[in-house]
């Protein structure tokens, strides 16, 4: 009830498949961050593409509590 008519969504995930985690919600302003642990090289592309914002290398969430604050 208390997130019913919110409408702004800030994904998080660590796989390109969690993008599905939005489905069926309806949103106005979508951001996807994603956090590229393994594969660099083979994943990258692929990250860069489906996710707004990529975080590399195990990273912490200093960038995302950064990025709320401004927000």
């Amino acid at each position: 009830e208390k997130i019913k008519n919110r409408k702004n969504v800030i994904l998080l995930g660590d796989g390109v498949n969690d993008i599905g985690m939005v489905e069926g919600f309806e949103y106005e302003n979508l951001l996807k961050v994603g956090f590229l642990n393994f594969n660099f090289k083979e994943l990258e592309s692929e990250y860069k593409t489906k996710f707004d914002i990529v975080l590399e290398g195990d990273d912490d969430f200093n960038f995302i509590n950064k990025l709320i604050k401004k927000l």
